[in-house]
């Protein structure tokens, strides 16, 4: 209706115009202007341009099939509107997983350190300090890049 396509399905919702629809659905067929179909009320009704309104029985197979192929449209409405990344935001995001990589790196020492200082193990502390030391150098020479 009003130029807009709602289909829901098993929790997944395509809303869209007529247009975008037809170009993620590959559909040719001329569509109805209006359609209220849903299988609570099972009462369907279906317009198309200078007809009247056709009450239909349940289930209409038409119907049934575009809601059956909702993850198909849905996947199309996505790659329709992928936008590449810019380079910017490419290197907001190389940075940012560089830096969870980095945090959960020293998290990791910071925990292995406080149970080898409980153990009294001295050798592991020392490898964990000097394993602490080499991510901080690594770290900070990926960031100077």
């Amino acid at each position: 209706m009003n130029d807009k396509v709602l289909i829901i399905n098993n929790g997944k919702e395509y809303k869209d115009s007529v247009a975008n629809f037809k170009r993620d659905s590959g559909v040719t067929v001329e569509l109805p202007v209006k359609s209220i179909y849903d299988d609570l009320q099972k009462l369907p009704v279906i317009q198309y341009a200078g007809q009247p309104e056709d009450w239909k029985s349940y289930p209409v197979q038409e119907l049934e099939t575009y809601i059956d192929s909702v993850q198909t449209y849905l996947d199309a409405k996505a790659k329709r509107e992928y936008v590449e990344p810019t380079e910017e935001e490419k290197a907001q995001s190389e940075r940012q997983q560089l830096d969870n990589e980095y945090n959960s790196t020293k998290q990791q020492l910071a925990d292995d350190l406080t149970t080898a200082i409980l153990r009294g193990d001295t050798e592991a502390q020392a490898s964990i300090q000097s394993d602490y030391k080499d991510l901080e150098a690594s770290y900070a020479e990926a960031i100077a890049d």
